[in-house]
């Protein structure tokens, strides 16, 4: 049946005309000979869901909801294995630098831009920096983390200087 035929029968089927007018007899078909292309799988190896991990954790754009939850679950497996330069979306690196810290896990952070993203979105702020964030009130933990990670950065006032307005 063509397209017009298709759709004139759907909308009067919608408007409440008896199905009668609408069934068809059942039309014998000719089998399908495609040819099916079957793939043989063999067992993962031992670094796969590592790899998995590190394709997921160096995407260069935002994460979705599914591929977070997937790095979420596999973060205190790897953790020792993340490679804070790597991240290039530093959005994501924040937000697996929070989880670390809420989960008191050892990760290292190497610039001062990105210490201040941390700073940024501890206090639900803006983490790009494009707007102006208001700081919380850290716990003394925090400062000290926070204070740990600028004292380990290089090129410390330059950051600051390219940020000073926030």
């Amino acid at each position: 049946m063509s397209e017009v035929e298709y759709w004139s029968k759907q909308i009067l089927m919608y408007w409440g005309f008896p199905n009668d007018y609408f069934t068809q007899t059942e039309i014998e078909r000719s089998k399908i000979n495609e040819k099916i292309n079957f793939r043989v799988l063999h067992l993962a190896q031992e670094t796969s869901l590592l790899e998995i991990f590190k394709n997921l954790l160096y995407l260069p754009n935002r994460w979705t909801e599914e591929q977070w939850r997937d790095i979420e679950y596999l973060l205190n497996q790897f953790i020792g294995q993340i490679e804070t330069d790597k991240m290039t979306f530093k959005e994501n690196l924040i937000r697996v630098v929070i989880v670390c810290l809420n989960k008191d896990l050892p990760i290292q952070i190497n610039s001062a831009t990105d210490v201040l993203r941390l700073a940024v979105g501890l206090s639900d702020g803006d983490i790009s920096l494009a707007q102006l964030s208001k700081f919380r009130s850290f716990k003394r933990s925090e400062r000290r983390y926070l204070l740990n990670l600028l004292n380990k950065t290089s090129h410390l006032e330059q950051d600051f200087y390219r940020h000073k307005n926030i």
